[in-house]
């Protein structure tokens, strides 16, 4: 298997949790646990486990100390990705990348079906109008072949 197939397979394996908080590290270098949950919407309990029985213990982000300039009672730790992180990241991104495009192409398509749509009900409202007039001349053409005699 190889190095890119590796990456997307354990991309692949974490939760939507761990994801959306490897994602956070597109803000910034080092992160605290503050930074996370702010971002995130998660409590402090959820961001720690995570970052300790996940992220941190397979290697994509690592802590780099703590933040002493807090006022916090307890300084909080800092983390950042590691290389492995920033390639499990980076196929967050580019999967996001495709997905937007898909997404604009459904919606160009989208444009495009409505366009069609009016422009077939168009015809078929001249279709409707040609084949009244012809059945109009169907009748004047059978009224005077009655006045008249002609076949």
């Amino acid at each position: 298997m190889s190095s890119s197939e590796e990456t997307e397979r354990i991309a692949d394996n974490l939760s939507e949790k761990q994801r959306q908080i490897l994602c956070v590290f597109e803000l910034g270098e080092e992160l605290s646990t503050r930074d996370i949950t702010r971002e995130t919407g998660y409590t402090n309990q959820v961001v720690g486990h995570h970052m300790k029985n996940t992220l941190v213990d397979r290697g994509f982000v690592e802590n780099t100390g703590t933040d002493d300039s807090t006022r916090y009672p307890r300084s909080p730790l800092l983390y950042q990705l590691t290389d492995w992180g920033q390639d499990v990241l980076d196929v967050f991104r580019q999967r996001r990348a495709k997905t937007e495009a898909d997404i604009s192409r459904v919606d160009e398509l989208s444009v495009s079906v409505e366009r069609l749509e009016k422009e077939n009900e168009e015809l078929r409202s001249r279709l409707s109008d040609t084949e009244d007039q012809l059945e109009k001349h169907r009748e004047a053409i059978k009224y005077i072949q009655d006045q008249t005699g002609i076949e």
